[in-house]
């Protein structure tokens, strides 16, 4: 007999939730419809995350993955799959998975594993809800810094026939992530680590980094956590103010903005923190405003606020650390600079935050390249002012900001920021229908961006070279770059929306409608496309009601003679002839041709030439016609 090989490896246990009660209401129909989910939605993505079927025995079956993330993959792809499958399903007809997974030590037996890796998957499997997933500690250590998922910590479980109770985590769908009480504090503020936190803090107030006050009331009123308007996340959340500018001369307020924008890029490279992005940050700016409520709105724990002064050639900048919750002031510090230092003083405060926030940065080695990047003073000036208006997504907004980002690319060509600003002007003219030259326009934003990454590589550039991989239909390639953009940077919310919205086109859209939550939880005060991509996904998987939400609310925000105006109007069009109320069609197609006599179906048709999914376009472009948009 041969002898049995032990291997750790990561296993999936998958259970039919009532399969006994499926089958006794319709033995044939239900044994059908599992025959359908496994060939056309199980069997293919094993395939695509390297899984394998170990193990079946009746109402389940025993997966095995080389790798905890493509695990986890595979399972929240099959849960959102079979979500969408199960949509018109009634719900005592439904077929839905329970799902556990660990990573442990395995006997395997020919195909067969046993052992009390594979109990311990089983078990847990046991508690979860239909539909749902639930991982041991194992695999949400392996995986926490690498997925846009999250998690509630369900303690430590007692499991049948394992000696020692195991720590299971549960998955949250996107609907249960807004609003909720804050999550327990995260496991790294306890036991052994703690000590290495005040290890941190000591070295802090042993380097001159800053004060700490530990008395036993707050310095000022605390937050309260039952009016976040978001849940903390599991790990440290900050919030960075836009620095006061103090020199009285509003023409500095480039300073102030561009200190501000510097720490926001820094410490978002870092996976070990939850970083609110800078669109938001910048909505308080010029406002009287009190940290806790910045907190609240902004759903973090952690505030950072300052202020600059100029004397001739001499700043001085004053910065300090909040915890908002507690009430407490953690650090503060001021510093006295040279103006021609400006870019090692960003640096420089980024790092003494990261020490303070107990999460360490090598930002020292990125100094000469990060410098190298933003170039001199007067060419930053102009980068801060153009990307205050790139977002604005009208002809007049891409004007201004295409023409600040020519006049700094004028100055320093080799500018790695200019190049890829002006790479996003011409992706976004592409993106919003505003381009009067698409050829021209994607031969500009690959030039652009294939310059700025030559200088210096960055994830917001991996998910423009995504971008472009799309328009060139080379979906495998714009996936694999999106990946590569969120390794690189895996708090930033323009890339991790970029690589949702070409997730989107790819086919990959459950997973895309994670990463483009994700994207506007990390800036709640997003930009009108990141929805707006959100929706589209939403109506690709025929969720209209969801999506026809999303699109209500673009209509409440947006400019009425904007592009985001007139494709909320198109797709609660198409939302109403899918669902058969072809008045409302009508009605609101004639109000998208009122304000573009011009639109046809196409124009419609070659704006999503790309998109992988050429029969959802079909389907689209024919619900439109039968609103009233002419062919031509």
């Amino acid at each position: 007999m041969a002898e049995t090989q032990r291997r750790l490896t990561t296993i999936v246990a998958v259970d039919i939730a009532g399969l006994a009660r499926l089958v006794s209401n319709d033995e044939e129909g239900a044994l059908a419809a599992q025959r359908n989910h496994r060939a056309e939605l199980i069997e293919p993505l094993l395939e695509e995350h390297q899984g394998r079927i170990a193990n079946t025995a009746g109402d389940s079956f025993l997966l095995e993955f080389p790798s905890a993330v493509e695990a986890m993959r595979f399972c929240t792809e099959v849960q959102q799959g079979m979500a969408a499958r199960n949509r018109s399903v009634p719900q005592d007809q439904r077929i839905e998975y329970r799902i556990g997974v660990n990573v442990g030590d395995v006997m395997a037996d020919g195909d067969d594993l046993l052992g009390d890796g594979v109990n311990i998957a089983a078990r847990i499997e046991a508690l979860a809800a239909p539909g749902g997933i639930n991982l041991s500690h194992t695999v949400h250590d392996q995986i926490r810094d690498r997925m846009t998922l999250d998690f509630e910590d369900m303690g430590k479980v007692e499991v049948k026939n394992i000696a020692r109770p195991v720590r299971v985590f549960r998955v949250l769908s996107a609907e249960e992530v807004p609003g909720e009480a804050r999550r327990p504090r995260a496991p790294w503020l306890k036991s052994a680590v703690a000590a290495r936190i005040v290890l941190v803090i000591v070295l802090v107030i042993m380097v001159g980094g800053g004060a700490w006050w530990w008395t036993q009331q707050p310095d000022f009123t605390p937050a309260y956590p039952e009016k976040f308007a978001y849940k903390l996340p599991d790990k440290p959340s900050i919030a960075v103010l836009p620095f006061e500018n103090f020199t009285g001369d509003p023409k500095q307020d480039y300073l102030c903005d561009g200190m501000t924008e510097n720490i926001i890029a820094v410490l978002s490279t870092s996976p070990d923190l939850f970083v609110i992005a800078r669109n938001s940050s910048f909505i308080f700016k010029g406002k009287a405003t009190k940290v806790q409520d910045v907190a609240e709105k902004l759903g973090v724990r952690y505030v950072l606020e300052g202020s600059v002064q100029r004397s001739g050639d001499k700043l001085r900048v004053v910065a300090q650390l909040v915890d908002a919750i507690d009430g407490k002031h953690l650090w503060a510090r001021h510093y006295d600079r040279e103006l021609q230092d400006l870019f090692a003083l960003y640096d420089g405060i980024s790092k003494d935050i990261a020490l303070a926030m107990h999460v360490n940065l090598t930002i020292g080695e990125w100094e000469k390249s990060w410098v190298k990047a933003v170039g001199a003073t007067a060419t930053f000036r102009l980068g801060v002012l153009g990307r205050s208006r790139l977002n604005s997504s009208t002809a007049a907004g891409l004007k201004e900001a295409e023409d600040l980002f020519l006049e700094s690319h004028k100055r320093e060509p080799d500018n790695a920021l200019a190049n890829l600003m002006l790479a996003s002007v011409h992706i976004q003219k592409l993106m919003t229908g505003l381009s009067t030259d698409p050829l021209s326009d994607l031969a500009k934003a690959q030039s652009f961006v294939d310059k700025a990454q030559s200088v210096m590589e960055s994830g917001i550039g991996f998910s423009l070279v995504a971008t472009l991989k799309l328009f060139a239909t080379d979906h495998s390639a714009a996936l694999a770059q999106a990946e590569h953009a969120i390794e690189l940077d895996p708090s930033g919310s323009e890339t991790i929306a970029l690589a949702g919205t070409v997730k989107t086109f790819c086919g990959k859209v459950p997973h895309a409608i994670v990463f483009l939550r994700r994207a506007m939880r990390l800036q709640p005060y997003h930009p009108i496309w990141m929805p707006a991509m959100l929706g589209f996904a939403h109506l690709q998987l025929g969720e209209n009601e969801a999506a026809e939400r999303i699109f209500e609310s673009i209509m409440s925000t947006a400019n009425v003679d904007g592009f985001f105006y007139r494709l909320a109007l198109s797709n609660i069009s198409a939302i109403a002839v899918f669902e058969g109320d072809m008045d409302k069609a009508r009605e609101y197609l004639a109000r998208v041709l009122k304000k573009n006599p011009t639109g046809n179906a196409y124009h419609v048709a070659q704006q999503l030439y790309f998109l992988k999914d050429q029969e959802f376009v079909q389907r689209y472009v024919a619900a439109l016609r039968k609103a009233g948009l002419p062919e031509y």
